[in-house]
């Protein structure tokens, strides 16, 4: 562990001793008994909201190496679980889950004895469409999502007057700042970086296609923000994902006695989501998402205790949905390293026999 995870654990760890000790911890309790076995339903919504992202990152991909939904599915999952549970600001799960996908499609490919005269899964694909690019745009537009997804409740607390014209704003610069920070990573400047850094991780790999180049990276992501019709099935699978992750807040906040509407939900998971983006150096957004859904909670009349509550919930949902990614994910890299030793000793005789 190095010095800034050390340093982020301490300060999440803190502000949520500090929230915790300014509640009455009687009443968080007594409010998380009462929905204790609302773990169960929980994990169901945040099951659906992952395959239903899965699948707005698979309709990103062209038709010849278009992946099974199992492994996109699959990757998703352990994306997800190491961005939650492990200190990688973030972006981590998100290399993880397009690398473990390259492999499976690479594999694929050589099965079919294809990989000479199509390329490899880095830019020289078919349709210059890389595993990378998917990522990025996968990315970038389940964070247009959530901005689109938290505006209708932004303006109900606003038309309620639960916010100000001032607060209101704030919160919607919020929800817009992780996008913005994710446009601005896509800059040629920054791109080239990344894309050093993406090819040493194995995650892309330039080469040529029927001795035609394949697209550099920052052509294969602008090559499929082109695709106007897929960018539509892929934005609209991500705001059914966020529906889902809303509908899990609508669902806990009604058992722990204080229901909400739906669009009050749609506001506090858009604003939380966003906010945990925002607070990508603390890991797993430690005390981050305590405070934050405090504070939303109490804008539509939730007391601390039962948003607290909520907060231990989701909390404990994510070790249930985390911990066996991460042992799923143990399990990819064996396979990764079993097919690479296949592949390599097959190269080798091919080699001999020539």
């Amino acid at each position: 562990m190095n010095l800034r995870t050390a340093i982020g654990l301490m300060v999440g760890l803190g502000v949520i001793v500090a929230i915790v000790a300014k509640q009455d911890l009687t009443a968080i309790w007594a409010a998380a008994a009462q929905a204790g076995w609302a773990l169960i339903p929980a994990l169901g919504w945040r099951a659906a909201s992952i395959i239903l992202a899965a699948n707005a990152w698979r309709s990103l991909f062209v038709a010849p190496f278009l992946p099974p939904h199992r492994r996109t599915a699959l990757a998703r999952w352990i994306g997800e679980a190491v961005n939650t549970l492990l200190p990688v600001a973030q972006v981590g799960g998100d290399v993880i889950r397009g690398r473990l996908l390259r492999h499976h499609l690479a594999i694929r490919d050589h099965a079919r004895k294809a990989q000479s005269s199509r390329g490899s899964h880095g830019h020289g694909i078919p349709g210059g469409v890389s595993v990378a690019a998917t990522v990025v745009a996968d990315l970038t537009l389940n964070l247009v999502a959530q901005l689109i997804f938290a505006l209708p409740g932004l303006w109900q607390l606003w038309r309620s007057n639960d916010l100000t014209g001032w607060r209101a704003l704030g919160c919607l610069g919020i929800a817009a700042l992780p996008l913005g920070l994710l446009l601005l990573a896509q800059s040629p400047g920054v791109i080239r970086v990344t894309t050093g850094l993406a090819r040493r991780l194995g995650l892309i790999k330039e080469g040529k296609t029927s001795g035609h180049p394949g697209l550099g990276f920052e052509q294969a992501v602008w090559h499929l923000y082109g695709r106007h019709r897929i960018v539509a099935v892929a934005l609209g699978w991500h705001l059914l994902a966020w529906t889902c992750r809303a509908g899990e807040v609508w669902f806990l906040l009604r058992l722990l006695g204080h229901p909400v509407g739906l669009l009050d939900a749609a506001a506090i998971e858009g604003l939380l989501g966003a906010v945990r983006a925002a607070a990508f150096l603390l890991p797993a957004g430690l005390g981050v998402q305590e405070g934050a859904l405090i504070l939303l909670c109490g804008w539509v009349g939730v007391p601390p205790s039962s948003a607290l509550a909520l907060a231990l919930i989701k909390r404990a949902r994510e070790l249930a949905v985390g911990l066996p990614g991460l042992l799923a994910w143990l399990a990819a890299e064996q396979e990764v390293r079993r097919d690479t030793r296949r592949m390599s000793s097959v190269a080798v005789k091919a080699d001999k026999a020539l």
